[in-house]
């Protein structure tokens, strides 16, 4: 008797596979005419070259078969390395239509066929390791789940879309996609919590809601960072946001900042505040702020 076992894993764009044989003497060591070759009761250590190469040719097929499978098979994300949430129809009201009452959702849409898509995957992947949290990503096999690209009205591949907050309608990016025009189409959608905080309205802005910790950002530069928008959506309710620019020399000089950006919690209960010192990028900041969130 011959079994066969067969262990497949698929990392980083590679498929490893281990192949094992196992030969077995047959129930209470009797073998079959064929397989004791006259010798009787006597299990036999050799093989016989007739039987083991029939086994192994029909072997080859299989595993040969089961090898094509897997890599016609084989999804363009891997969601093991990167944060691109992959789409069907179990998931895609939850990942797509419910986040969207304030948050930015883009879905690649795209066909095993599509050869543009592998490029773009690529790509989109890499972009979204500092990138998901201030967009919620994902990508969908329309091969697969041909009833959602239908529903969504997807005709060419590869398709980019962008889905804004309501009741702001999807659009899909025009041309060959990239990262670098999809950052520019969409990061105009992200909404902003923050609030302009100076002398004036620093003490009020501290004591509104004493349960709820306030995150400063001191920054030198106009306007409000994409990154501080989406993580004052991310923990809205939660955390106050405001933003302090660096001409405002008595707020400075109370927070004794030396360098910008800075990232500092407040709590009106507490004296000591709590400065940030990691990297500037949504992933590290959101567990920074998280442990404060849940306090």
């Amino acid at each position: 008797n011959t079994q066969l076992l067969l262990y497949v894993q698929i990392k980083d764009n590679n498929i490893y596979m281990i192949i094992c044989f196992f030969f077995f003497q047959a129930e209470d060591g009797i073998r079959d005419a064929q397989e004791s070759r006259g010798l009787g009761d006597v299990y036999k250590r050799q093989v016989s070259t007739q039987s083991t190469w029939g086994i192994l040719s029909n072997m080859k097929i299989f595993v040969f078969a089961i090898f094509l499978s897997l890599v016609l098979a084989k999804s363009l994300y891997d969601p093991m390395r990167y944060k691109v949430t992959p789409l069907s129809r179990v998931n895609w009201d939850k990942v797509v239509i419910k986040p969207r009452n304030k948050n930015v959702i883009i879905v690649h849409f795209y066909k095993t066929s599509d050869s543009l898509s592998q490029k773009f995957a690529q790509e989109f992947q890499e972009w979204s390791v500092d990138n998901a949290g201030i967009y919620k990503l994902g990508a969908i096999d329309c091969d697969k789940d041909y009833e959602i690209c239908e529903k969504e009205k997807v005709q060419k591949f590869p398709t980019v879309r962008v889905y804004p907050p309501l009741p702001i309608p999807y659009f899909d990016l025009e041309g060959e996609p990239t990262t670098q025009e999809l950052t520019k189409s969409a990061s105009r959608y992200v909404q902003s919590n923050v609030i302009e905080v100076n002398s004036a309205n620093h003490d009020t802005f501290i004591s509104d809601k004493p349960s709820v910790p306030k995150v400063l950002l001191f920054t030198e530069k106009k306007g409000t960072p994409l990154l501080f928008r989406a993580l004052s959506v991310s923990f809205e309710g939660k955390l106050f946001f405001g933003i302090v620019r660096n001409t405002e020399e008595s707020l400075v000089n109370k927070y004794k900042v030396k360098e910008y950006p800075q990232i500092i919690v407040v709590k009106a209960s507490e004296k000591k505040t709590n400065t940030y010192k990691g990297e500037i990028k949504f992933s590290p900041i959101f567990n920074f702020l998280n442990v404060y969130s849940e306090a």
